[in-house]
């Protein structure tokens, strides 16, 4: 007998045959399994080399034994070996045939169950009332694979070099934020971690991604050598990791020979527009890409709200002329034209200067228009393009872009904020939504204000102190600007000047020179009616720039509550007129001052120009509701002291404020606008009922008229001086007010806050 016929007798190729059915059939339902459970992917390896190792011990076993009615025996045992090698083999043949079927049952029901889990997509996680296919959200986290790329290390041996490492992170980081179905963290989460060599399985849970790239960076002269690796965060697992050695013409080819290797590992699939997205943006000049790298790296390194104050447009300022070089080498280079945008916007929302805010804008418009021309297809172009528009006040436009943004690419955080802060006065809930998913982008990122604000226009006050609170992160750019925000809703919501001095006091032990620090310490001491200290922390923050502001209009009324109506008129001609969304402020302030001074004329003429503006702004998509209060009450008290009838506005107002929330968060005169339209139509009683509100609760009062007068000097409130309810009503608010002032002047004694340049305690 042959070997091979014997092989057959003793039924080894059988054996051999079942043996491989029964393997692929345990790999079969251990992926099943093992991903349902969340085993590590490794488990399934070594299940199959179990299996490998287990072949040849199950053929060496059935050369040596054979399966009769009596159990196991050795083959050289059987007594009648001819009959029962036949019975064995048929066994075999049943029970391969049977693992043969259950192994197509698995792989059936596995392929009919849903990849995605049932997923909530984007189309399902749409906003009411909002289109679809305009605005999708981004997949839940857990249905996309995930990554961050934290900043490579500069292995170059020259600390000069730090920003092309950091630059090449950003760069990979950008392109794979391209891809829709990858979730990837924003560069400002990402870079929290440089330097810090926490381990991944941290990193990977505090980010809430799958996967960290993380890796090296030499510059040696043209020569570039990266070393890239994608690490699992579950279990810090080494995924992939591959060297890249590129000349430095050759930059462009090694971002993308990243990218797609973190791609294909992450089993990413790539449709023909995702790759074609990748590349948007770019240029193919490596001296313009690196001047961008390096006007990235000053920027971020050397911004801050006190740089926004203190360079004018005009002047010199290094990561701008770095950007400027990179055009210069490549007119067309759209990333660096949407770099230049953003630096704009960033000096237009941290100054306090409306003439510089209006500048930088106008400026950041042409390079928009470039761009979009450029790319009309790259997110970054509209999200860009959604920030000037909302700067400009160009709200319907503003949300158009961002929407536009976001479908083109669901991993643009920046579109997200945008996109919550551009629809915060129309839909303060869409706002707090786009905010979740901002955060999800960018966790570690503590900039909370959108949610501030859409929670105070929601009348949930507490909920959004406690938000602002939570924000506080060391991050001394940031704690500033949530510490100013503090100090105005204490003195704004809640009526409280020492709590709101107690947050200016931070802000200015954070910035001593801070213009919003100033500016909040002279607003609460105006607040209690102690002028001249107000006068002095309004006096330090004089500059050569007389155009409009915030703290322009407390001047202005500083010197009107002291008297000094011709030097508040002075000062408002100085200002001159700004033009856009900002117009209002300005002609409201105008308004209020020629009524004050009984210039009817002027105060007509102002209240005109008033109303103009606000049909401009309505015209754009911006709300303008407590605005047209405002205009409504100037208009109706030039009627009166003119002789007409004010009963058409007043009225208007009356069911204007009847849809504000409860609280003075959208302006200074809420409480009194409906009291003093209440006197404007004569009921009287519902005005005295109205004004009890300014009375807030801990001793809180709201200090000031709709005009901007301390309210127990009201213009239109004097009238009705002498009953005795109003007069109750000024006592008590006198008195709080007083109390108010006192405990101040304690906590200025005490330290908690600094007292106003000049005085000598």
């Amino acid at each position: 007998m042959s070997f091979f016929q014997e092989l057959k007798r003793r039924n080894v190729i059988r054996v051999a045959v079942m043996y491989a059915v029964a393997s692929w059939l345990i790999l079969q339902v251990a992926d099943v399994l093992f991903g349902l459970i969340g085993v590590p992917e490794w488990s399934l390896r070594l299940v199959f080399g179990i299996l490998v190792l287990g072949f040849p011990i199950a053929v060496i076993f059935s050369w040596i034994y054979e399966l009769t009615p009596d159990g196991l025996k050795r083959d050289s045992d059987i007594e009648q070996p001819s009959q029962q090698p036949h019975q064995t083999s048929q066994k075999l043949n049943i029970a391969t045939a049977v693992l043969v079927l259950i192994g197509i049952g698995v792989v059936t029901v596995d392929r009919l169950l849903p990849e995605d889990g049932g997923r909530v997509t984007a189309e399902s996680q749409a906003l009411p009332g909002q289109d679809k296919a305009e605005s999708p959200l981004p997949s839940a986290d857990s249905d996309r694979p995930s990554i961050a790329v934290l900043p490579f290390e500069n292995f170059s041996g020259n600390e000069e070099d730090e920003y092309f490492s950091d630059g090449l992170s950003d760069t990979v980081l950008h392109q794979l934020a391209q891809i829709p179905n990858l979730k990837v963290i924003a560069r400002n989460s990402s870079f929290q971690f440089k330097g810090t060599n926490l381990d991944v399985r941290e990193v990977g849970e505090r980010l809430g991604v799958t996967n960290v790239l993380e890796g090296s960076v030499q510059r040696y002269g043209d020569q570039v050598r990266v070393i890239a690796q994608l690490i699992r965060t579950s279990d810090g697992t080494h995924v992939w990791s591959e060297s890249f050695d590129y000349e430095m013409e050759n930059i462009f080819a090694l971002h993308d020979a990243i990218a797609m290797a973190v791609t294909e590992h992450m089993k990413v699939s790539l449709l023909p527009e995702d790759v074609a997205q990748i590349d948007l943006g770019g240029t193919d000049n490596p001296q313009a890409y690196d001047q961008l790298l390096k006007a990235s790296g000053a920027f971020w390194t050397t911004f801050t709200p006190a740089v926004a104050e203190k360079i004018d447009p005009d002047e010199s300022y290094p990561p701008m002329e770095l950007l400027d070089e990179a055009l210069a080498l490549d007119p067309n280079y759209v990333d660096a034209l949407i770099f230049k945008i953003r630096m704009y916007n960033m000096f237009a929302f941290q100054t306090t200067s409306i003439r510089r805010m209006q500048e930088y804008v106008s400026r950041a418009r042409p390079l928009v228009e470039r761009a979009l021309e450029l790319a009309p297809e790259y997110s970054s172009v509209w999200a860009a393009k959604g920030s000037i528009d909302h700067r400009s006040g160009n709200t319907d436009e503003a949300v158009a872009a961002l929407r536009k943004a976001i479908s083109l690419n669901p991993n643009d955080a920046d579109a997200h904020l945008g996109l919550a802060v551009a629809v915060g006065m129309s839909n303060p809930t869409e706002t707090i939504e786009q905010m979740r998913i901002f955060h999800r982008l960018d966790p570690e990122n503590p900039f909370n204000r959108p949610t501030v604000l859409a929670l105070g226009r929601l009348n949930r006050i507490d909920e959004a102190i406690q938000e602002l609170e939570s924000g506080l992160a060391g991050n001394s750019a940031l704690d500033q600007m949530i510490m100013d925000d503090l100090a105005d809703i204490h003195y704004v919501a809640l009526g409280r000047p020492d709590e709101s001095a107690r947050w200016a006091g931070k802000l200015l032990a954070l910035q001593p020179d801070s213009p919003r620090g100033a500016q909040s310490m002279a607003r609460t001491w105006m607040a209690v009616g102690d002028l001249d200290r107000a006068e002095r922390w309004l006096g330090s923050q004089a500059s050569a720039d007389t155009g409009w502001s915030w703290s322009k209009v407390d001047e202005i009324r500083l010197k009107a509550m002291q008297g000094d109506l011709a030097s508040a008129r002075a000062t408002l001609d100085a200002a001159g007129r700004p033009q856009g969304p900002t117009a209002g402020m300005a002609l409201g302030a105008e308004a209020r001052l020629c009524l004050r001074m009984n210039d009817l004329e002027c105060a007509a003429a102002a209240v005109t120009g008033l109303e103009h503006a606000l049909d401009q702004a309505t015209a754009r998509g911006m709300m303008t509701t407590w605005w047209r209060v405002s205009q409504q009450l100037l208009s109706a008290t030039v009627d009166t002291r003119t002789g007409e009838s004010p009963n058409a506005e007043a009225q208007a107002i009356v069911e204007a404020t009847r849809t504000m929330p409860r609280t003075s968060w959208f302006g200074d005169g809420i409480f009194y606008s409906d009291a003093e339209a209440y006197v404007l139509l004569g009921e009287t009683g519902l005005a005295l009922t109205a004004l009890e509100q300014a009375l807030l609760p801990d001793g809180g009062y709201i200090p000031f008229d709709s005009f901007g007068v301390p309210a127990d000097q009201g213009l239109i409130l004097s009238g009705m001086d002498g009953n005795p309810r109003f007069e109750d009503w000024k006592k008590r608010f006198g008195e709080r007010r007083e109390a108010m002032r006192k405990k101040m002047i304690e906590m200025e004694e005490a330290g908690e806050f600094p007292a106003p340049p000049g005085e000598t305690k």
